[in-house]
């Protein structure tokens, strides 16, 4: 196997290893801990189970104390190789440590004055690349003044080399060490083996898997793609491999791979229709864009020299066709831009690699189109269409409405999965602008979704993974943080996100599909709507909060909370996330002396009031929400929200896709998981509120009563959430309430709801046309 990669100058002369000091001192005590484990366990149970008068015997005693002796030696094998990765690690600390001593040593040599009188120092060195070289004046420049310091000269690069060299090889055995273990082995001490071992099986599969690729006839093969396959998955996380995959295939060569595997073949008609692909190919080409796009995120981590010149020609071949031109009637071949932001989908790649990427992929996309027409400046993303036969909608291997043309899907889906990168590139203004306001998106595909959602396109949606990502820091399809708490930055995306689908006339729209994973980032920001909704001073006692607040008016909250209201899943997310938010508020307050600077200056009713009146405020103003969908397209939607709102339980259990919150997660303090299932998951509520049930599918309903009947079901379901969150508080924290509060302030909010939007959105259909019925009081 080739040598470890290697580490630039500046990594080793600069290192931080006080983590590293730390992490060897923390694990000394581990084996330790180990052998107690295994004293105990022999102490407690398998001497006292193997005296006679244990009355213990037979077949199953047999059969236990093998199981019993296979824990022990397993406990003492684990300390044995924990005291060997103890050993590595201390290695490891020591080396890079002398390394980076021997750097400095020779760099202050090389700075050192003279000490003889009038002697000069003509040494230099270059702290970039660290190579030292002399740089006399001009006129004191000769042949002899080089040859008296060659040997100094190559004294100090040698060091400098055996140094590095000696660091990167540290770093690589310890990186393996941590990483890898023989697969079924269990506990094995013998860790000096093993890291041989495991730099010989990743040289075996890496060979094996580079020779697959070079193999223009695996696309037809689907044996050959389970084989490549099965290397890069059982490699997803062996960093070793992922860049010397990366750097041995080239980028170029890795583009090409990914194009030519992932283009079908065509008949001979005069239309070159693509041939259909046998299912097992299909699935197989599938899986691989998945691994392959795994295996160079992580590759992307590395910045030794190879891997840094495979990013950068990378981003070089992105405004360069991966082909020949065509003549005739064929379509032109894909940009390398296409090709790579299609293998972008997964894993997590390394954010400065997803700046520059990004960087250079707004400038091409607006770039002028050069059509047949000559050059067109206002329709820029033409350049991305496929005009003619064997047009390049294969690249992505993935649902009918992204077919992987436009290169902006991919590159955003990578965003998605890193909030750093995602936040770096939306907190400056021109991408923010140019992505949510600018920029032409195209179809991509058959647009696809039920509802809300009908239209979505896989560009839009990305776009919405990524704002996602970029205002909450965490990865889009993540469990939602709890507490929530956002940079400057991040709150910064996200009140020019509000601010822009509340305006009219420098509008943002929120394209079919955007709502759901937008829905989760603004539940995070839950406190944030409540400040904003509070006209008054005290808002930020009122409501607590973590971190950085995002800036909004109230206007742009009531216009931002009825635009997702419309949406079934970002509806529910906002809704659970901001009664949760309510019950640890008023837990907050009611429960316990606050310190001075924290209370509210209010009595316990009027802080209730306060709370629940914003509370009612943000439920009314999703509720009207849902009005307007349903005034809007058709009556089924209306059932799509309870569905949503009821059986989701975003904040309860896996219901919810991925961004769930456990039951024991605390906002803000210890009555949250025992107030969660009374306000989210009530029998009662779902039984009062089963939309099925009670209103017809059919289109003939007046829409303007059902409307009317979404609004006074809220409201309903309101005042009972509240009266179950004061129920619990006085239960354990033994705070009197009163049941009326629950009814009196939820109504309060509603009405302020209303008049809300009334007021700041009378561009709303459901405005002029639902009328505010009386709501029925819950019995």
């Amino acid at each position: 196997m080739s040598a470890a990669p290697e580490l630039d100058y500046t990594t080793v002369r600069d290192v931080n290893l006080t983590p590293l000091r730390e992490a060897v001192r923390e694990w000394t005590k581990l084996p330790q801990k180990f052998r107690d484990v295994h004293t105990t366990f022999d102490r407690t149970v398998t001497k006292p189970l193997s005296t006679h008068q244990s009355g213990w015997h037979g077949e199953a005693k047999d059969a236990a104390f093998k199981k019993f002796t296979g824990i022990q030696e397993q406990l003492l094998e684990a300390s044995r190789q924990a005291q060997k990765l103890g050993t590595v690690m201390s290695e490891a600390l020591k080396k890079i440590q002398d390394a980076k001593d021997e750097l400095k040593r020779i760099e202050a040599a090389v700075h050192e004055k003279p000490k003889q009188e009038g002697a000069k120092n003509y040494l230099k060195l270059n702290e970039k690349d660290g190579v030292v070289y002399i740089d006399p004046p001009a006129d004191e420049d000769t042949p002899g003044l080089h040859k008296a310091y060659h040997e100094t000269l190559a004294d100090y690069n040698r060091r400098i080399r055996e140094a590095i060299a000696s660091a990167s090889d540290a770093d690589h055995d310890l990186k393996t060490a941590l990483l890898l273990d023989p697969a079924g082995k269990g506990f094995n001490d013998d860790v000096y083996g093993h890291l041989a071992d495991v730099d010989k099986e990743t040289k075996r599969d890496l060979d094996a898997a580079v020779k697959l690729a070079g193999d223009e006839d695996i696309k037809k093969d689907p044996k050959a793609l389970s084989q490549l396959n099965g290397l890069l998955a059982k490699n997803a996380r062996n960093p070793d491999f992922a860049e010397q995959f990366a750097t041995r295939m080239g980028a170029k060569g890795t583009l090409e791979f990914w194009y030519k595997a992932a283009q079908p073949e065509y008949d001979d008609d005069a239309w070159l229709t693509p041939k259909k692909r046998p299912e097992a190919v299909e699935k197989q080409l599938a899986a691989l864009q998945d691994n392959l796009g795994t295996t160079l995120a992580l590759a992307s981590h590395s910045d030794s020299p190879e891997m840094t010149q495979w990013k950068k020609d990378v981003l070089d071949l992105g405004y360069q066709r991966m082909g020949p031109n065509r003549t005739g009637y064929d379509s032109q071949p894909p940009y390398g831009f296409q090709v790579m932001s299609n293998l972008m989908r997964t894993g997590k790649w390394e954010s400065q690699f997803l700046h520059d990427y990004g960087e250079k992929l707004v400038k091409t996309d607006k770039e002028p189109f050069i059509g047949p027409a000559g050059e067109e400046k206002e329709q820029t993303h033409r350049k991305w269409l496929s005009n003619g036969r064997m047009p390049n909608n294969f690249l992505n291997f993935g649902p009918g409405n992204d077919q992987g043309t436009d290169p902006f899907t991919g590159y955003l889906e990578a965003l998605g999965h890193n909030g750093e990168a995602s936040t770096d590139f939306f907190k400056n203004d021109e991408n923010f602008d140019y992505l949510t306001r600018e920029r032409t998106w195209m179809q991509d595909g058959e647009p696809t979704g039920d509802g809300p959602d009908k239209g979505a396109t896989g560009p839009r949606e990305a776009l919405g993974h990524a704002l996602t990502s970029a205002t909450t820091g965490h990865d889009w399809d993540a469990p939602l943080a709890h507490p929530p708490s956002h940079t400057k930055d991040q709150a910064h995306i996200m009140s020019e996100l509000i601010k822009g689908v509340s305006s009219k006339d420098d509008h943002i729209e929120l394209a079919p599909g955007m709502h759901d994973s937008l829905g989760r980032a603004a539940s995070e920001y839950t406190p944030d709507f409540f400040r904003a909704m509070k006209d008054g001073s005290g808002d930020a006692k009122l409501f607590p909060m973590h971190g950085n607040q995002a800036d909004m008016s109230h206007i742009d909250a009531t216009r931002f909370l009825v635009e997702l209201g419309q949406d079934p899943d970002a509806h529910a997310a906002l809704t659970q996330a901001q009664k949760l938010y309510t019950a640890e508020t008023l837990e907050h307050h009611l429960a316990g002396d606050l310190p001075a600077g924290q209370k509210y200056d209010a009595s316990p009713k009027e802080t209730v009031q306060e709370i629940l009146r914003a509370s009612g405020e943000t439920s009314g103003t999703l509720a009207i929400g849902r009005q307007e969908a349903v005034i809007g397209p058709a009556v089924v939607r209306d059932a799509e929200f309870e569905s949503a709102t009821l059986s989701a339980r975003l904040w309860g259990n896996a219901g919810f896709a991925t961004a769930v919150i456990p039951a024991t997660v605390k906002w803000m303090s210890p009555v949250g998981g025992a107030l969660l299932g009374t306000i989210v998951t009530g029998a009662e509520s779902a039984a009062a509120y089963d939309i099925d049930a009670q209103i017809s599918r059919s289109e003939s309903i007046d829409k303007a009563d059902i409307a009317a009947q979404i609004y006074d079901r809220a409201q309903q379901r309101d005042v009972q959430q509240n009266e179950k969150i004061l129920e619990t508080i006085q239960k354990y924290d033994h705070v009197n309430t009163s049941k009326t509060w629950a009814e009196l302030y939820s109504e309060e909010g509603f009405d302020q709801a209303v008049t809300r939007v009334g007021r700041t959105a009378p561009y709303l259909d459901s405005i002029d046309q639902v009328k505010s019925l009386p709501v029925e009081r819950p019995g």
